[in-house]
């Protein structure tokens, strides 16, 4: 139902910011900042700009977990 949806931009604070919180992780994760745990995912499309039936195309193409590189796209 479209009057259920939420937004990319709310979509991606529930999956980061929020979950960090709900974990009583938000001193280390949930944001990219200074002395926090480098865990990221970085994608081949910029989800909040593209249309959202595109985002299911989107790739990884490079994820970090406590800074350190564990998948790179070839």
């Amino acid at each position: 139902m479209p009057e259920q949806k939420i937004s990319v931009a709310q979509a991606v604070t529930a999956y980061t910011i929020n979950n960090a919180w709900a974990g009583k992780q938000e001193q280390d994760l949930g944001t990219i900042e200074r002395g926090e745990l480098a865990d990221i995912v970085i994608l081949s499309d910029n989800i909040f700009t593209i249309a959202a039936e595109d985002i299911i195309n989107a790739r990884v193409t490079l994820t970090m977990i406590g800074g350190e590189v564990m998948y790179q796209l070839q």
